[in-house]
Order: structure tokens, then C-alpha cells, then sequence
């Protein structure tokens, strides 16, 4: 398991009692508690360029730890899910592919391109499980801020992910 960072910002209008706290949430996964607060900063500065700085308005910020405990891979268009097996380092995770087998869903396909267009691949259902018979392998972090393995760049995340492109 790995521990990541994401940034929760509350936004109050005291003034009117009947509104409620608008809370969001970023999409944004961080690798240090740093990049979290440097992206709060951003965050800041873009709303009162946007809005202007009203004092009744009240916003408050908060970093939000997320464990992650797998390593999916991104192959150009297509994701394959690997589970974190062990954390050797900050730098240095072992990794294990995991089986995926492809639900039954109702797939919306449209003539055109070499063998038509799949309208709805975002609706791709899987079944994912860890195989301990698929081999550890290590990924390494780089300057760009992913995990790399020999078979490419790893996304960290919450839960596995796969992912069919059809119209690739």
C-alpha cells in the first residue's frame, strides 16, 4: 500500500444560513504532502483571479491521505491492473499483474472507421483478481512523478482498473 494525497476544499457563504457548505473534492492524486500544498496555493490564487476575494465567503482546505494499493499500467490506450505486493522504498515497489476476465455487457456499435466505432467502451465490465502465480516485478519512481516497470508507466490508484480500447 501506498499512500497518496488529494486536496478537499470546503467553500462557506456565512451570510446566507440556508446554503450549505459546498465541499470538492480533486480529481487530483499527489505524491507528497508538498505537491498538495503547492497545488492549494494554485487553487488559491486562480479563485480570486477568477472571482475576485469576497469576505464572506469563506474557503478551507484540507489534505486528505488516500491509500493506494495498486500499480495500474497504461499501454498507450489500454489498462492492464497490477496489485502493489510490497513497498521497498519511496522509490522502488514490487508488483504483480492480476487476472482480468471480461464481463458480459451490451456493447453500442456504429459503422464507420476500419471495423466500425464502439459508442459506449467507457461501460466495459471486468472481473479482476490477484493471481499469486504471476510474477513480482519491480517498477521504480521517476522524475516525471509515475512508476515505471518493464512493461511501462504505472498509474498508482485506489482500486485496479482494465481497460479495452475497441477503437483503437
Amino acid at each position: 500500500m501506498i499512500t497518496r494525497y488529494k486536496v478537499e476544499e470546503t467553500t462557506i457563504v456565512p451570510t446566507n444560513p440556508n446554503d450549505k457548505a459546498i465541499v470538492y473534492i480533486s480529481d487530483n492524486v499527489f505524491n507528497s504532502v508538498g505537491e498538495a500544498e503547492a497545488h492549494i496555493e494554485k487553487i488559491k490564487s486562480r479563485t480570486v483571479e477568477l472571482f475576485g476575494s469576497d469576505p464572506e465567503v469563506v474557503r478551507e482546505y484540507k489534505i486528505m491521505d488516500v491509500v493506494c494499493g495498486y500499480a495500474n499500467n497504461k499501454g498507450y490506450s489500454d489498462i492492464h491492473p497490477y496489485e502493489i505486493v510490497k513497498v521497498i522504498s519511496d522509490k522502488t515497489i514490487e508488483i504483480r499483474e492480476m487476472d482480468s476476465k471480461e464481463l458480459p455487457w451490451k456493447r453500442d456499435w456504429h459503422e464507420g472507421g476500419f471495423a466500425g466505432h464502439l459508442a459506449n467502451q467507457n461501460e466495459q465490465k471486468w472481473d479482476i483478481k490477484p493471481n499469486e502465480k504471476n510474477k513480482p516485478i519491480k517498477a521504480r519512481l521517476r522524475k516525471d512523478g509515475y512508476f515505471h516497470s518493464n512493461v511501462g508507466k504505472h498509474y498508482i490508484e485506489v482500486e485496479p482498473r482494465r481497460f479495452y480500447d475497441y477503437n483503437f
